[in-house]
């Protein structure tokens, strides 16, 4: 009975003796492989009891149902974990620290008839793969971590956590600019919210009809925006 570091091909050879001085000898050729992960389908998803969550396997031998639904790209060596939480919560899941290029993909709704809330490939500059969504207490998640090329060595770490806030802006635009008469020069103005440090680019356009044409003139913007930030 073969453990499942013992993975590979074997030349078994086989003896008999018949106890009178006559031998035989015969030969077979047996492959051990790997079962897949316990969590390698839907229906044995792992269940993610609490945040913070972490979990390292070996997701190699991982393969693919036939109604595995498509996410960012065509999963292959898919692995599948569930998570209801008991309050609304923002969350995290994440493959950082993978050593293969993931694809991360978050459901609701019952095998067959899933409802994608979330889907990504690439986070952080790596090949790891990161998903933040809204979770609504007594609502079952099932989230779905697959490779985007099938390998050979597949060592997935995955994370549940909380997230930080949404990113949010608001953007204003005062209701009266300025004109100077004698060049056209237009002046408008406004401000941006925003709740983490970022760059806001606001375009817009002006248009005035004068002598029955219509002058229009375009504008843009980049506001480096933290807290409130003015732009003109």
């Amino acid at each position: 009975t073969p453990t499942g570091t013992q993975a590979g091909n074997y030349i078994m050879m086989f003896q008999a003796d018949n106890q009178q001085g006559n031998t035989s000898f015969t030969y077979t050729h047996i492959q051990v492989v790997l079962p897949p992960p316990v969590n390698d389908d839907i229906d044995h998803a792992t269940v993610v009891t609490s945040m913070p969550f972490f979990v390292t396997e070996d997701a190699s031998n991982a393969t693919i149902a036939s109604d595995d639904p498509y996410s960012c790209y065509t999963p292959y060596q898919s692995v599948w974990f569930t998570y209801t939480p008991q309050s609304n919560a923002r969350v995290e899941v994440n493959t950082l620290g993978s050593n293969y290029d993931t694809a991360l993909a978050v459901f609701t709704g019952t095998r067959g008839a899933l409802t994608q809330i979330g889907c990504n490939e690439d986070a952080g500059g790596t090949v790891n793969s990161r998903v933040r969504f809204d979770a609504v207490a007594g609502t079952t998640y099932y989230v779905m971590a697959s490779s985007l090329y099938p390998t050979s060595n597949a060592s997935l770490v995955f994370n549940v956590q909380p997230a930080p806030p949404a990113f949010t802006f608001v953007p204003t635009v005062n209701q009266f600019g300025t004109v100077i008469p004698s060049t056209g020069a237009v002046s408008v103005s406004g401000s941006v919210v925003c709740s983490v440090p970022s760059y806001v680019y606001i375009t817009g356009q002006v248009k005035q009809v004068r002598g029955g044409v219509p002058i229009t003139g375009w504008f843009q913007a980049a506001v480096p925006c933290s807290g409130t930030t003015a732009w003109n």
